[in-house]
């Protein structure tokens, strides 16, 4: 779709070019008409082109909603957030807590912030990359850390589970840290006015980003205070399978949720405090009934113990 836009729009200031800063905000409806025509036709496919971009953007709104409604779900399943937040609803078996509590904070900051400042929502939009970057290169450095007694095994190990995720890793600390850099400048953003907008005197999406990251540490601080299980390896130790709901064929194909059908299954808590009312909770592994809520979950036996090898 980019290729096709530039090919046909050039990137021109002038007319439909789309560095014509009158298309800026919305430029598809600017080539939309030399596209399709003025006849009758044209009319019915402006007409469909807005419908698809209205489209788009109410699956835009609900990405703020469903990535963090998964997250926080996985999350509370182990209690590294409260259990409310891994309620699974009864019928269609997605999350309630997480998807209801998710979109109210997302429609809170949206409104909060836009009271306060259109530009500084911007701000916020634009603070996201450095959370992402934060997290996800968290993310790369950990991998090395976890299989750090196996890394040199074998070549394919050495590759996947050291040099990839720490040049990923690397890669995005870098982004980071110029990321912070660059936002931190006064001028950076500026209003329509042409005013810089800052926080204290710094660039308003570097204090945004690394406050974000900031109160979520703070929070990470006071819950390890008051429910130190996760945080401690005895609601997710690193050897154990996961309770999902019991697999349902659908026809001929795969059972629903199985690993070979390459379909996420829901994960109970090995607690059962998410378990839907008249549903069977299943080892993740060996697909058998387990039968008793526990604190833990079941071990893989499997994998060698703890200190074994």
């Amino acid at each position: 779709m980019t290729v096709a836009t530039v090919a046909f729009a050039g990137v021109g200031t002038k007319g439909i070019g789309l560095a014509n800063p009158a298309n800026s905000g919305d430029v598809f409806s600017a080539i939309g008409p030399t596209l399709f025509g003025s006849g009758p036709i044209g009319a019915i496919l402006m007409t469909l082109l807005g419908f698809s971009i209205l489209t788009s953007a109410s699956a835009s709104t609900q990405t703020t909603i469903l990535p963090t409604a998964r997250t926080t779900l996985s999350m509370a399943v182990y209690k590294a957030i409260p259990e409310k937040f891994a309620r699974i609803h009864p019928r269609f078996l997605t999350p309630t807590w997480s998807t209801i509590g998710m979109g109210l904070v997302s429609a809170a900051f949206y409104l909060v912030f836009t009271a306060i400042s259109v530009t500084l929502l911007t701000a916020l939009i634009g603070s996201i990359g450095l959370m992402i970057a934060f997290y996800y290169g968290l993310t790369g450095f950990a991998c090395v850390w976890y299989y750090r007694r196996t890394l040199f095994t074998s070549f394919r190990h050495a590759i996947m589970r050291g040099l990839f995720p720490l040049v990923g890793g690397l890669m995005l600390l870098a982004v980071f840290i110029y990321g912070v850099i660059s936002f931190s400048a006064p001028d950076w953003l500026t209003d329509a006015n042409g005013k810089n907008v800052t926080i204290f005197g710094i660039g308003a999406e570097a204090v945004v980003g690394i406050g974000g990251i900031l109160i979520g540490v703070v929070l990470m601080v006071v819950w390890r205070i008051i429910r130190p299980d996760y945080f401690q390896g005895r609601t997710l130790p690193r050897q154990s399978d996961d309770i999902i709901l019991e697999p349902v064929a659908v026809g001929d194909e795969l059972p629903f949720g199985t690993a070979a059908s390459r379909i996420p299954a829901t994960v109970i808590a090995p607690d059962f405090s998410n378990l839907p009312e008249g549903q069977t909770p299943v080892n993740a592994d060996t697909l058998e009934a387990v039968e008793e809520p526990t604190d833990l979950p079941p071990a893989d036996p499997d994998l060698p113990r703890k200190g074994s090898e």
